[in-house]
Formats: C-alpha cells, structure tokens, sequence
C-alpha cells in the first residue's frame, strides 16, 4: 500500500475465513496493515466467510456499485 500512484484509490480489504475460530480479527488487521497510520487513504475491512457466505452480499453490492462508476 505504499505505492504513490495508488495513493488516492479505496482499499478493500476482504478477510476471508471468519467461519473458523482462530480467524484473524479486525483489530488485529488494522494494527498489521498500520491502518490508524493512513488518516487520508480510504481503507475497508470486510470480514467475510466463503464457506458460510457471511457478508459476501455487502461485498456482491459494493462491487456492482464500483463497476458502474465511470473511470477517472
């Protein structure tokens, strides 16, 4: 995430596997990823499950939302 070019785009951050007990949390990704370090940049995290579909609707909408936007 340090590439300048880049800088200005969102960032989604899907962590899959939320259906398993060791599963990473929230807090854990933003401390890994230096979120809090990042005020200007837009940056989502989404916990999701694959296997048990746990907020993969949220992301089916946020992705037909992005791909109907005209380009920059």
């Amino acid at each position: 995430m340090e590439e300048q070019k880049l800088e200005h785009l969102p960032v989604l951050l899907m962590v899959n596997k939320q259906d398993i007990q060791e599963a990473i949390s929230a807090e854990a990704i933003v401390e890994l990823f230096e979120v809090a370090n990042r005020p200007s940049r837009k940056i989502r995290i989404q916990l999701v499950s694959g296997l048990t579909g746990y907020s993969l609707f949220s992301i089916h909408i946020v992705l037909m939302t992005v791909g109907t936007q005209e380009p920059a």
